[in-house]
């Protein structure tokens, strides 16, 4: 899976890398939805500070609101990707019936 934009600063070093050939799309606050249409990604994931975003972002793309509350966020974390995971599925089999999306990895 290829990132195709991120916000302008990341505050984690470890996720540096992920800037390589990614466009930036706004601030943690607030996504530049003109760069993010530009880009007609797949999907757009949102969280925390961008999270009241999530309306504005849905108008573009798929979203999703990765904002984690509480003690077990791996769960959460996990309960929203298989979410989004059959939402896509869904898609898929709507706009490519012909195909079979059983096994794609998502």
């Amino acid at each position: 899976m290829k990132i195709a934009g991120l916000p302008d600063k990341l505050y984690v070093p470890e996720l540096a890398g992920l800037k390589d050939g990614a466009e930036i799309v706004g601030t943690l606050f607030e996504p530049d939805l003109e760069a993010l249409s530009a880009l007609s990604p797949d999907l757009i994931i949102v969280g925390g500070r961008s999270s009241p975003k999530l309306a504005a972002t849905s108008r573009i793309a798929q979203s999703i609101d990765m904002t984690m509350e509480g003690d077990d966020l791996f769960a959460q974390a996990k309960q929203r990707l298989r979410h989004i995971r059959l939402r896509i599925r869904t898609r898929a089999a709507r706009t490519h019936p012909a195909r079979s999306f059983a096994h794609a990895k998502c």
